[in-house]
Parts: C-alpha cells; structure tokens; sequence
C-alpha cells in the first residue's frame, strides 16, 4: 500500500501536476485541474520526525519495545492525522490501527510488527548460508549489508583510525530494518522514473476469481478510480491533451494551404490561426500559448481526418502519374518491339520474294 501510494503521488505530479504546469508556462486561459492529492497520507507514512514509520523503526531499536507499546506510542503521536484511524472498533484499538489511503481505509492488525521489521530470521539465514559448501551460496552472503554499505558511501560519514592508518566506517544508525531498506528502494525507484520518460500500463481486473466471460461492473469501476484513470478522462476533457510546438504544427499541417487556396503566414502563429479558421475551429477547443498550440481532441481528431484526405488525395495523384509514366513507358517499349519484329519480318519476306522471282527469270 505504501507503494501504492507513493506511485500514485509520481503518476499525479506526472499527468496533473506537470501538465497545468505546462498552461501556466504557456501563458493560456484555463481552468485549475482539480486532482486526487495523496501527500498527506505519505506524510503520514514516511515523512519524519513523527511517522508510522519512523515509530516502527524507533520502538524495534528500544530494549524493551513490544508490538502494544508501539501501537500507544503510534495512537499518541497519530491520532489528530486526518489519515489516521485507531481502528474501526474502540475495544480493539489497542491491537489494531488503519490508514485512509488514497483507495480507501485499510486496517492493520499489529501481530509481529517490530519482529518482522527487524526480520531477525534473516541473520539466521545468512549465517547458514555462511557456512554452505556451496563458493556461490557464500558468495551471495556479501550482499547482505549491500544497503548499509550503500549509505557510508552516500553519507560520507568515514573516519580514519591515526594508530593503525586504515579506514574505518561507522554510521549514527543501526542495522537497517524491513521498512527503512524498503522505503529506501522505493525512493531509489521514484528518483529514476523523475529522470526517465515513463509510459504507464493500466491493468484491469474484469473479475476476482480469474474466470472467463466475466465481468464485475463494481471491481472495475473501483479499479478505475483507485488508479485515478476516471481523473484522467476528466482531465482530458476539461484540459488540452494535445500540445505541440507552433513551428511542428504549421510544419505538419502546412499541405492544408492548397486546400485553402492562399499561402500561409510567415509567422507561425498566425499560420496556425488560419488553419483553424479554415476548418472553422470553436476558440473555446483551441488555444495558442507563447510557443505552442493546445487543442481539445474535438478539434484535434478531425484536424487529423482533413488532413488524412489531402495526403490521400496526393497519393492518389502521384500513384496516377507514376502508373502513367510506367504504362506510357512500357506502351514505348512495346511499340518500339512490335516496329522491329515487323520490320524483320518484312525483310525476310522481301528477300524470300526476290529470290523467288531472281530464280524464276
């Protein structure tokens, strides 16, 4: 769920974010989108000093910390979070807490949290591993400290020994638990997808029990609105999902100017302008920034067909003349053969005759 959220706030700031972003940079006349904001609840969740997850992390490293003492610890620090809940029935708050997520409200039972984060069972693992006759098993067990190794290097935080000359590493924290390595990977990968263009696949379930020829109405529609597809839609409709650069736009668009009958302006602005006075585009669907054109897909989708019939109409035209030129060129060749077979043929026969006639007389 954690991850859930936090792919959902990288899909906001994506889609929403980064696309009114774009109007305000433009310049164009827009309504504010309004989009699901989940901030708060990752707040809740990672943000220090005072999280669910920094309390877990704290109460695994107290000598003396249990699941109950945590869970007070959590309701006290917690409970004014508008994302927090105690737990959905008052007797047994003190086993249970939830979390109002994005998706909806889910509730935790607290049975093996701390021994879980630490994962003491781990350590037991590699020891075993350690001692394996197998070189590739105990090869595996150096990368067990792989993420704490990974912090001395990015924290720096190394000191020299003066007596012996080798370096010594120390930290300011201890072995990393569950959910500390977890929320440190989960950050690694939201850093790459901000440096990356991401291409999101949206998978729908049509049914829970993964049988065919059925389709749950209430799963999918609660799928598309966890997933923020439903704002998406919205968006698309209120907003401009097409933005291209002026210049590309008269540079695609510009075999309309025979269609219209006059050539287009030098700037390409106003290029632009009379190709949407040509097919008689409603201002409202369209709008020109500092140096693109944002249009709404009413305009977009048939801008796209008339333009799809000039260019048919122009290939049409060249496939005519090309098929001409070969027809008339082959009719040239052909006729050129036929002259000299006749010829030929003529020859031989004016020839057979003389000779019939030279032996006659």
């Amino acid at each position: 769920n954690f991850t859930n959220e936090k792919l959902h706030k990288f899909f906001n700031h994506y889609v929403f974010a980064l696309e009114q972003a774009e109007y305000e940079r433009e310049q164009i006349n827009f309504s504010h989108i309004q989009f699901t904001d989940n901030t708060s609840c990752l707040e809740l969740i990672e943000k220090p000093p005072k999280c669910v997850l920094r309390l877990l992390d704290e109460e695994c490293r107290f000598p003396k910390g249990t699941d109950n003492t945590y869970l007070a610890k959590q309701h006290e620090a917690l409970s004014g979070h508008p994302h927090y809940i105690k737990g959905e029935v008052k007797s047994r708050w003190d086993s249970e807490f939830g979390v109002l997520h994005f998706a909806g409200a889910v509730v935790y039972k607290i049975d093996g949290f701390l021994d879980k984060n630490k994962d003491v069972m781990q350590d037991q693992l590699f020891e075993y591993m350690r001692s394996s006759g197998s070189e590739f098993v105990r090869d595996v067990t150096k990368f067990q400290n792989l993420l704490a190794s990974e912090r001395k290097m990015i924290m720096g935080r190394k000191l020299r020994s003066s007596e012996t000359g080798s370096e010594t590493v120390r930290t300011n924290k201890a072995k990393p638990t569950v959910g500390d390595t977890f929320r440190r990977q989960l950050q690694a990968l939201v850093e790459i997808l901000e440096d990356t263009t991401p291409w999101y696949v949206r998978c729908i379930k049509p049914n829970s029990s993964k049988s065919p020829g059925s389709y749950n109405k209430k799963l999918v529609e609660d799928q598309l609105r966890y997933s923020g597809m439903l704002d998406i839609v919205r968006i698309r409709k209120e907003g401009f999902p097409v933005h291209v650069p002026a210049e590309d736009f008269v540079r695609k668009y510009h075999a309309m100017a025979r269609v219209m009958g006059k050539k287009l302006d030098p700037d390409p602005k106003q290029a632009v302008r009379q190709i949407m006075e040509y097919i008689k585009a409603p201002e409202t669907e369209w709008q020109i920034g500092l140096t693109k054109v944002f249009l709404r897909n009413s305009i977009f989708d048939p801008l796209e067909e008339k333009l799809r019939d000039v260019l048919q109409q122009k290939i049409v035209l060249i496939q005519k003349v090309w098929r001409g030129q070969r027809q008339r060129k082959k009719y040239t060749e052909t006729k050129l053969s036929i002259i000299r077979i006749q010829a030929a043929v003529r020859g031989a026969v004016n020839r057979l005759r003389y000779l019939q006639q030279r032996r006659a007389a």
